[in-house]
């Protein structure tokens, strides 16, 4: 494999898993250790990527989030499949917090129809869809972040801590090997925190590639939250560690079959 090639592919894998260790590429490109630390070097001096902790991350406007319309492609079935179980735990005359993203958009397709809930989010996506629906919104303002449609900021974390949630819905950017929920963005580690304090109780909505990835930020870790519902099958040694964590764990119907990679050699590149 030419070294342009290789340095190609570190981009694509860094662009899928967010963060990856010398080891890992190593062993998907069949490479020597030393040969990915130079290629990394490269990259670094291409200000392409960061060097951290054993291995690398993207930098800059390589780390961006997706956009809201690329998001919206990703996983439809299994998103779908999802907001039906989380819609389940929705009852009449609840305040439900739903998070920006294209999962929680899907939950708020499903509620939209119970009687006397009051729907909360930050999405200007949820707010437009549901104005011709019986439930009442609230919609928490502030800077728009354009690409993904969502609320941040200052004015928006400020509006966030003056309100009370009976249940809430969150997305996830990227969930890493220890159970940590991860973002790329400050400003949403600080907003996520301050509505998951304010709800009684708070769960995770997200499909099997969230999963083993990482981000810059450190949210929260799964323990954290009353559930989590996802369609992810996790391996023994994984259920392990969530029975010692006391992770509830939501399982869905319609598992992929693409989640398999997760536990064996992942295909960076599709």
């Amino acid at each position: 494999m030419l070294a342009e090639e290789r340095l190609t592919k570190i981009v694509m894998i860094l662009k899928e898993r967010g963060f990856v260790q010398v080891e890992y590429l190593a062993r998907i490109l069949q490479v020597s250790d030393m040969t990915i630390r130079r290629d990394l070097g490269k990259c670094q001096q291409q200000g392409i990527v960061r060097r951290c902790h054993g291995g690398a991350m993207l930098t800059g406007a390589n780390r961006q989030e997706i956009s809201y319309e690329d998001k919206s492609h990703e996983h439809q079935t299994i998103k779908k499949n999802i907001a039906e179980t989380a819609a389940g735990l929705v009852k009449e005359r609840m305040t439900v917090f739903l998070d920006a993203g294209t999962t929680t958009f899907e939950i708020a397709r499903r509620i939209k129809h119970i009687p006397h809930i009051t729907i909360v989010t930050t999405d200007v996506y949820i707010i437009h869809a549901l104005l011709p629906f019986e439930p009442e919104l609230i919609y928490i303002g502030g800077s728009i972040q354009k690409k993904t449609g969502s609320a941040v900021g200052g004015f928006t974390e400020l509006m966030a801590r003056q309100l009370h949630f009976d249940v809430s819905f969150f997305g996830a950017h990227s969930i890493n090997e220890h159970f940590d929920v991860m973002t790329p963005t400050l400003e949403k580690r600080f907003l996520k925190i301050c509505l998951s304090e304010s709800s009684n109780k708070s769960y995770i909505a997200a499909d099997y590639s969230k999963f083993n990835k990482t981000a810059l930020y450190r949210i929260d870790n799964l323990s954290d939250y009353t559930g989590v519902i996802t369609d992810y099958r996790f391996s023994p040694e994984e259920q392990q560690f969530i029975e010692q964590k006391q992770i509830r764990t939501i399982p869905v119907p319609g598992q992929s079959a693409g989640q398999e990679l997760s536990h064996e050699e992942e295909a960076p590149y599709d």
